[in-house]
């Protein structure tokens, strides 16, 4: 029992632990800009705006598609479920999410006029968690793996546009701004789909 307690206190206490993640992230990204100095930061804020905004708009759709419906098809994967004598036969995250929910009315959990009773809104809510998946996995993607890339490019040919003279100034609080901004943008991807999809669930459509 005390463990039991001890997990169910952890799991309340997760905004809080978010929190001061999200507080240290943020100001080691400061740090880290005003070591790098003013042009690496500058450059590292652009790049990853451009980078993440084209990603939105492009993948995010196909990936929340591809975890919805395409990985369960590639893999072969079916979760065969046995609920009141009858069998259902899960082939997508869809279907996992929807079972869920009529499992939770079967046991009597859901209230009667919940919104988790309309099928238009179960099916916008699992697209929504479907999107955060992806776009976790993106925006994780593009952070541990476009620093190659983007210092290649800083490299040639975005640091031949500043003049040596001007590259020997660091303007380490110009850089400490825009590492900052850079790290309060990766805040804010992680928290985008996750809130628009607790405001709009019934859609699953765009975002």
């Amino acid at each position: 029992m005390i463990v039991l307690g001890s997990v169910v206190s952890f799991f309340l206490n997760l905004p809080d632990i978010f929190d001061i993640v999200v507080l240290i992230a943020i100001i080691l990204a400061f740090v880290r800009g005003a070591l790098r100095g003013f042009w690496r930061a500058f450059w590292r804020f652009i790049f990853v705006l451009v980078l993440l905004d084209f990603s939105y708009l492009t993948l995010i759709q196909p990936f929340a598609l591809f975890i919805d419906y395409g990985f369960w098809s590639m893999m072969g994967m079916t979760i065969n479920v046995t609920l009141g004598g009858t069998v259902f036969h899960l082939n997508s995250f869809d279907d996992l999410i929807r079972q869920i929910v009529t499992y939770a009315s079967y046991m009597g959990y859901v209230p009667a006029g919940s919104k988790l009773l309309d099928a238009a809104y179960v099916a916008g809510f699992g697209m929504a968690i479907s999107k955060a998946i992806g776009w976790t996995v993106i925006v994780l993607a593009t952070h541990f793996m476009s620093w190659m890339l983007s210092g290649l490019l800083y490299v040639f040919p975005v640091r031949l546009m500043v003049s040596p003279t001007a590259r020997e100034h660091k303007y380490r609080p110009l850089g400490a701004i825009f590492g900052g901004l850079t790290g309060i943008i990766y805040v804010i991807c992680f928290s985008v789909v996750l809130s628009r999809g607790r405001e709009h669930p019934q859609s699953s459509g765009g975002l």
